[in-house]
């Protein structure tokens, strides 16, 4: 038999582990797809940490899997509060349940 290796995998795979915008000046959205590798019905929220300046929006805020549903895309919507200076500010986006959390750093 194969060596399944999926187990030692957190609850999201995330196609990239962190969200960057490097020069954020209006509104943008990103979108990351996630497919679920943990238990077949999961139900995830999202815990979000703005960065600092920085309006974070999560939608859908709750990401729910079962066998018909593996995959999932939300998105996450960025907005300057006022005019960043090219320094980085740092948040987080962490999908939570009650066995759980990924954490994204933004």
């Amino acid at each position: 038999g194969t060596c399944n290796t999926t187990t030692t995998l957190p609850a999201y795979y995330l196609n990239l582990p962190s969200i960057s915008v490097p020069d954020l000046r209006q509104p943008i959205t990103v979108y990351r797809t996630v497919t679920n590798v943990g238990e077949v019905n999961s139900v995830y929220h999202a815990a979000v940490q703005s960065p600092m300046g920085v309006k974070m929006e999560v939608f859908p805020p709750v990401l729910m899997f079962d066998a018909a549903n593996k995959v999932q895309t939300y998105q996450v919507k960025l907005s300057p509060m006022w005019k960043l200076h090219g320094d980085y500010t740092f948040g987080s986006l962490t999908w939570h349940n009650d066995q759980k959390a990924v954490r994204i750093p933004v």
